[in-house]
């Protein structure tokens, strides 16, 4: 594949993958349509999902449930401020979606992430045979990805995924840990 992918090209590979492995590093990224109304309300206190945010869920859970029927599952390790930003504090709070998916969240400070080597990028594993390198633009707007299926490329990026799952903590435990971590700023 050549070029980036975008939009429907870029979700359909990820949809077809039974394994999806991702490591996030970022401090923010861009809200999807149903999370614009979702990260203000949560910032202002409010704790419950929206029935419209509850909604936009369900194809990923679908998705992600799909993929553990066939043997497979979705992981990602998350790189995190400490304290978080308003954003992560958000994607934590909403983490509990991914979760409830059936995927497995993973957090890391980014003190711990640097310690282990743990690279400063965004990425997709695919059933460990294709790495989407991920793209954005400088205010947090997602670009596009980049499809790589070197054998070497993967598996060095497989590898950084384990290093950082080694040292992160479950979603659970962190919020345990902390639990400021998800609450409103």
């Amino acid at each position: 594949m050549t070029g980036l992918l975008i939009g429907d090209q870029f979700g359909e590979l990820l949809r077809s993958a039974t394994t999806a492995r991702r490591l996030e590093t970022r401090l923010a990224y861009t809200l999807s349509p149903a999370e614009q109304d979702q990260e203000p309300s949560f910032l202002a206190g409010g704790l419950d999902a929206s029935p419209a945010f509850a909604d936009w869920w369900v194809p990923w859970k679908a998705q992600v449930q799909r993929a553990i029927d066939e043997g497979g599952g979705y992981e990602r390790v998350r790189v995190a401020a400490d304290p978080p930003t308003d954003y992560q504090r958000y994607a934590l709070w909403s983490s509990t979606f991914n979760v409830d998916a059936g995927e497995t969240v993973l957090y890391l400070g980014r003190g711990a992430a640097a310690e282990v080597g743990v690279p400063d990028g965004d990425f997709w594993v695919l059933d460990h045979r294709t790495v989407l390198l991920m793209h954005f633009a400088l205010d947090d707007v997602f670009l596009g990805a980049t499809a790589v299926t070197d054998p070497e490329v993967v598996s060095y990026h497989d590898a950084w995924i384990d290093t950082a799952a080694a040292a992160a903590v479950p979603r659970d435990q962190y919020v345990l840990d902390e639990p400021s971590r998800a609450q409103p700023g």
